[in-house]
C-alpha cells in the first residue's frame, strides 16, 4: 500500500478499525501526559472550586433569604460565574426592592401604587413612572 498519497479521510474509509485504535491510543497517551504535567489535577481543582462557589451562593440564599423568591438572582449568579460576595450583595438589593413593594399590612403594592410613589419622589410624569416601575419580564432579565 502506497502511503504517500493517503489522506486522513481515505485512511478512515479504508481502515476504520485501525483509525479507532490509533485514536484510542493517542487519547490514552494524552491523558497520561496530562496527569504527569498536572493538567488533570488543575482541572479537578477548578471543578471543585466552581462547585464550592455555587454551593456557597445557594446556602447563603437558603439561609439569609429563605422564602423571599430570589431564585432568579441565584440562578443568574451561578450561570454568570459571579463570586459569592457579589451574589450576596445582589440578593440583598433584590430583597430590599421586594420589601419596598409591600404595603404595611404585608400585601404587595400594585403597579400603580409603585408608580405614584416613584412619581412623587422623582417629580416626573406618570408615564415615565409607570415605565420605570414596570415589573421585569423574563425576557428582559
Amino acid at each position: 500500500m502506497n502511503l504517500m498519497g493517503l489522506s486522513l479521510e481515505r485512511f478512515r474509509v479504508l481502515r476504520p478499525d485501525l483509525c479507532k485504535q490509533l485514536f484510542a491510543e493517542g487519547q490514552e497517551i494524552g491523558i497520561a501526559e496530562g496527569r504527569r504535567s498536572g493538567v488533570v489535577a488543575t482541572e479537578q481543582a477548578g471543578i471543585s472550586g466552581e462547585r464550592a462557589r455555587a454551593v456557597a451562593i445557594i446556602k447563603k440564599a437558603n439561609t439569609e433569604f429563605k422564602g423571599v423568591g430570589l431564585g432568579g438572582v441565584v440562578e443568574r449568579a451561578i450561570e454568570h460565574g459571579t463570586d459569592v460576595l457579589t451574589a450576596c450583595n445582589e440578593m440583598r438589593v433584590r430583597h430590599a426592592e421586594i420589601s419596598s413593594m409591600k404595603n404595611p399590612d404585608g400585601s404587595m403594592k400594585s403597579h400603580m401604587q409603585l408608580a405614584e410613589e416613584y412619581q412623587a419622589k422623582h417629580k416626573c410624569g406618570i408615564t415615565e413612572a409607570l415605565r420605570v416601575t414596570a415589573p421585569m419580564r423574563k425576557a428582559d432579565q
